[in-house]
């Protein structure tokens, strides 16, 4: 018999997976996250009475958000990260800049004011 209609589902799913044919799931986690963040402070300007502020600084940090989240990198910028979405390069450049402290090592005889084996310069 023909398996018209009929198709085999994949044995997991992977992040690549799009949901909602639109989003992958860190991104629709993301997005989630945003707009629940947007609500508690909608909420907190309402209880100040600043609403009509509260809501246009949720707008921006929602557009600021949605730009991170859902822009790509051109594929054609791939030392820069192409293909790869805006938080992801924003994580990885902040996860390089909180590193703990960088150390080189100068062997002896090598700089004019003679410095012992072993010593270390400090890169800031």
């Amino acid at each position: 018999m023909s398996q018209i209609g009929r198709y085999k589902t994949p044995d997991e799913l992977r992040d690549e997976d799009k949901w909602f044919k639109f989003f992958t799931l860190p991104q629709l986690a993301a997005a989630c996250g945003v707009l629940a963040a947007d609500g508690g402070m909608v909420v907190l300007s309402a209880r100040c009475k600043a609403a009509p502020a509260g809501a246009c600084a949720a707008v921006l940090f929602t557009a600021a958000a949605a730009l991170l989240i859902f822009v790509k990198m051109p594929k054609r910028r791939y030392l820069l990260g192409g293909g790869l979405p805006l938080y992801e390069i924003a994580r990885r450049l902040v996860a390089k800049k909180a590193k703990s402290r960088r150390v080189i090592y100068v062997r002896a005889g090598l700089s004019p004011e003679g410095d012992e084996a072993g010593r270390e310069a400090r890169l800031g």
